[in-house]
C-alpha cells in the first residue's frame, strides 16, 4: 500500500517539477500543487491529513525499521527532484553559491513542517501563506560548488 501510495504521489510531484518549468518555478508549483491536494481533502473529509509519509514516519519509524528504510526512500526521493531544479538554478545564475544538496534537504524540512502546521490547524492555506518562503531560505553556502 504504501508503494502505491508513493506511485501516486509521484504523479502529482511529477507535475511540479516538470523539467518544462523554469527550476525556481517548480518549487512554487509543488507548493501550489500541495496546497490544491490538502484544501481538496480538506473540503471532502472536514479535516486537512497532512503528508501521509510524515504521519507514518512520526509513527513507526522508530518501531519499524523496514517502513523506516522505505520512508526515507520516499523522502530522498522527493529530496532528488528539488534538487536537480536547485542544480539547474545554480547552473543558469538563479541561486549562486548555493549548495543543491544542502538546500533540498533544507527545503524539504521546511514544507514538511508547513504541512505539519497546516494540518495541526486544519488549514492548508498556511501551506501557502508559509510556502512563499522557500526562495528567501535559499542563502549561499560556505564553500558551495559554483556549478554543481
Amino acid at each position: 500500500m504504501l508503494d502505491e501510495c508513493h506511485a501516486h504521489s509521484l504523479e502529482l510531484i511529477a507535475r511540479a517539477f516538470d523539467p518544462k518549468i523554469p527550476p525556481l518555478e517548480r518549487l512554487q508549483r509543488y507548493v501550489e500543487l500541495g496546497h490544491e491536494t490538502q484544501a481538496r481533502l480538506k473540503q471532502e473529509t472536514g479535516h486537512m491529513p497532512g503528508c501521509p509519509y510524515s504521519n507514518l514516519s512520526s509513527e513507526l519509524s522508530t518501531q519499524d525499521e523496514v517502513i523506516r528504510k522505505r520512508l526515507d526512500d520516499i523522502f530522498q526521493d522527493i529530496i532528488a527532484l528539488i534538487e536537480a531544479a536547485l542544480k539547474e538554478a545554480v547552473r543558469e545564475g538563479a541561486l549562486p553559491g548555493v549548495d543543491p544538496r544542502a538546500s533540498a534537504e533544507e527545503v524539504f524540512a521546511y514544507w514538511e513542517g508547513v504541512v505539519l502546521l497546516a494540518k495541526t490547524r486544519n488549514d492548508p492555506n498556511l501551506i501557502l501563506k508559509l510556502g512563499q518562503n522557500t526562495l528567501p531560505l535559499l542563502k549561499p553556502a560556505k564553500n558551495a560548488p559554483e556549478n554543481p
